[in-house]
């Protein structure tokens, strides 16, 4: 699950980078972001008040809020470095995959399915017509 922190950073009592080492090296997060200071999103199996609760702990007064993120949507004005880590995670997210690519047909493939298909519904006045033209390509 991918989770928003934000954190006040106006709080001079508590190193940030102290900070930014307990989010970043935490054997619970599986992946993270953070290019604007006081924000970082997070790809995590613990809930939001886990991780509430690990602050209050480690950091005790320090504010924060922490929320679900849905990532199908954003815009912004980032770094490139940004905006790649965001596309990686939401084609991950979706399981984003290449449209496969379909495979030659021959005419001989089309005819020949045009005539079982049209064999099947004998009223079809073009049996014999695409019999015909079927012999015709198979010899």
């Amino acid at each position: 699950m991918n989770y928003i922190i934000v954190i006040d950073i106006t709080q001079l009592q508590f190193d940030m980078n102290d900070i930014y080492r307990f989010i970043t090296t935490s054997p619970k997060v599986d992946d993270w972001w953070h290019y604007l200071p006081s924000i970082y999103i997070v790809t995590t199996e613990m809930s939001a008040k886990e991780m509430a609760d690990s602050f209050v702990t480690n950091y005790p007064g320090l504010r924060h809020f922490i929320t679900k993120v849905d990532l199908s949507e954003y815009n912004g004005v980032l770094k490139n470095s940004a905006w790649d880590w965001l596309k990686k995670k939401t084609q991950k997210i979706f399981n984003i995959n290449p449209i496969p690519r379909p495979r030659p047909v021959s005419i001989e493939d089309l005819l020949r399915r045009a005539t079982e298909t049209s064999i099947k519904k004998r009223e079809d006045p073009l049996n014999p017509l695409l019999e015909a033209i079927l012999g015709k390509a198979s010899k």
